[in-house]
């Protein structure tokens, strides 16, 4: 087990653990292998944080920022942020909001 100076996060312990590292010369692989941990703990992580949309197409809504009425026209979701809305506003003008802007009528 090679020997730990000052502070390492976690993943990468766990990672040199697994892998043999020459300390005289590092590999490559070891360095693939680092980048690679790294983009599968984010691409954990960012589908967990993935917002389900909250609303459905024709559904009645109060734009927050606008502050008028409204229906949702489309619901897109194809954002890695979350859903987004097209929605017709009550005078007629059409615009994007994501469902923080957006509340249910009920």
């Amino acid at each position: 087990m090679p020997k730990r100076v000052g502070y390492v996060p976690t993943e990468y312990i766990k990672l040199v653990d697994l892998v043999h590292v020459n300390s005289s010369s590092p590999t490559q692989t070891n360095t693939a292998s680092v980048s690679q941990s790294q983009s599968q703990s984010q691409s954990q992580s960012n589908s967990a944080s993935v917002l389900q949309p909250l609303f459905k197409k024709r559904e009645k809504v109060y734009h927050q920022r606008k502050q008028m009425l409204g229906t949702v026209e489309a619901v897109h979701t194809d954002d890695p942020e979350g859903p987004y809305y097209t929605v017709i506003l009550e005078n007629g003008n059409h615009l994007q909001a994501t469902q923080n802007n957006l509340q249910k009528i009920s």
